[in-house]
């Protein structure tokens, strides 16, 4: 076709000094040939070689590019993508830089094809590690799947300056950042979900071995953590996954998550909610939440002081030293008594210890069972909020408090404080915490059972069981 325009321009335009040369007629007859005509020859010039049909995906774009033709490029892109196995990525990049230039000019890039073309390229470069590259085009998704896309993608970041990096990089290309944090950590938190179902008893659920799942879900919180602005989704994040490292009896992940929190969060809370809304009041759900994390730091306490005590008092206690023999020599008698001496100083001293740290401990496990504004893991604010969420902490109240109280049991009964013991029973008949509604049955029994065998050493004490001094 360019050579018979060609050869018109000669003839129109000669040159004297120039012989020129007849051509064939048939020569002449392929200037009525249209752009479609001139591909139609070229695609018949690709015949089938060896068995195998020759396919160019690049000159097909061609094609449809130069004939204008949009749809059936559109027709070789979904082609391609569905029968292809595997697309190479250098094409890919093409068919996606094509796709954006043709959305730019206005010629398209907006069907479901292009889309896929794109989706399938920001696949490309997360399997090959482009991280600065999957935010650029993960804004040139539809905006209902770009926070998905992406939060999949960080959800594999573990290194601390690469998530920022990633972040920034979000941010610059105009996603939505707090939307996308969030969805990461729902999405890590709700991998191998805790169960919340009441089996066994409260010490078997004590300190469970953390796994790797539990790891990813307490470094998950670091996604909140780089905007200030994102406090109050990382007080309402983390004390979801507290909730189910606490029913797992997961403590030290639970704390782990804790730590993790600033601890002027409530503060920060605060004041962003007042510069948002002024002196309006906070928002139900945020007011539960912010309870919420003062209940799991309460029973967080409440642990970690029982366990001190536990150390210092079967660990801790001085030993006795052996008695000698009657025979024993005046230097052996001598050493004994001074062995004796610093035996009963060291005796004193951890007493006045075990008092100190009872105290402690007693006061902190009150802190739980006495739990002020309704009592622990109960809700201010009674809304139209997550019924999983009220569940999950209404079942955490039936295993954790009777576990409390047989642990202050414990630290009493074996300091010998029977009344306090006894007094305990009072605590749980109360109508105003209503503890008892809390225990299981088999559970009831057994706290009896410990409140009696305190009133029984009361009565060997020369007391009665109620703790008075007997007549």
């Amino acid at each position: 076709m360019i050579d018979v325009r060609v050869e018109q321009e000669i003839w129109t335009f000669p040159r004297p000094d120039r012989l020129r040369e007849s051509l064939p007629d048939a020569y002449w007859g392929q200037q009525s040939l249209t752009p479609e005509e001139v591909f139609e020859r070229i695609e018949g010039k690709n015949t089938v070689d060896n068995g195998l049909e020759v396919i160019c995906q690049f000159r097909a774009v061609q094609k449809n590019i130069i004939l204008q033709d949009i749809t059936s490029l559109a027709a070789d892109i979904r082609m391609w993508l569905t029968n292809s196995p595997k697309l190479s990525h250098h094409f890919l990049r093409f068919l996606a830089h094509l796709v954006l230039f043709l959305r730019r000019v206005g010629g398209g890039g907006e069907d479901d094809d292009s889309y896929d073309v794109l989706r399938q390229y920001v696949k490309g470069l997360i399997a090959e590690d482009q991280s600065r590259l999957v935010a650029t085009y993960t804004a040139s998704l539809q905006p209902e799947e770009r926070v998905h896309v992406y939060a999949k993608f960080l959800e594999g970041i573990t290194d601390g300056e690469l998530k920022k990096e990633c972040l920034q990089l979000a941010d610059k290309a105009g996603l939505n950042v707090p939307d996308i944090t969030r969805t990461v950590v729902e999405n890590i938190r709700n991998i191998e979900q805790e169960d919340f179902t009441l089996t066994g008893s409260f010490m078997a659920t004590l300190e469970t071995d953390v796994s790797e799942t539990d790891k990813k879900k307490v470094a998950a919180i670091d996604w909140l953590m780089f905007e200030p602005s994102q406090r109050s989704d990382a007080l309402m994040q983390a004390n979801a996954v507290m909730r189910g490292f606490i029913a797992a009896g997961k403590l030290s992940a639970a704390r782990e998550v804790f730590v993790k929190i600033p601890n002027d969060s409530i503060e920060v809370v605060h004041r962003q909610l007042q510069r948002q809304a002024g002196n309006v009041e906070i928002p139900s759900a945020m007011a539960n939440a912010l309870k919420e994390y003062l209940c799991v730091k309460a029973y967080l306490d409440a642990n970690d002081a029982f366990q001190n005590w536990f150390r210092q008092f079967h660990e801790n206690a001085p030993v006795a030293p052996p008695q000698i023999p009657r025979a024993a020599t005046m230097q052996e008698r001598v050493t004994f008594e001074q062995t004796l001496k610093k035996y009963n100083r060291d005796i004193d001293r951890w007493r006045r210890s075990i008092q100190e740290q009872t105290d402690i401990t007693t006061q902190k496990i009150y802190d739980v069972l006495l739990f002020v504004n309704g009592g622990w893991m109960t809700d201010d604010v009674q809304d139209e909020g997550d019924d999983n969420r009220r569940q999950q902490m209404f079942l955490l109240r039936q295993l954790c408090l009777p576990g409390m109280m047989f642990l202050l049991h414990e630290v009493l009964h074996s300091c010998r404080r029977y009344q306090e013991c006894v007094q305990l029973a009072d605590l749980v008949a109360s109508e105003k915490y209503q503890l008892y509604k809390v225990f299981r049955q088999d559970e009831l029994q057994k706290f009896l059972q410990l409140v009696r065998d305190s009133s029984v050493k009361m009565l060997d004490g020369s007391v009665d069981s109620f703790g008075y001094d007997l007549v």
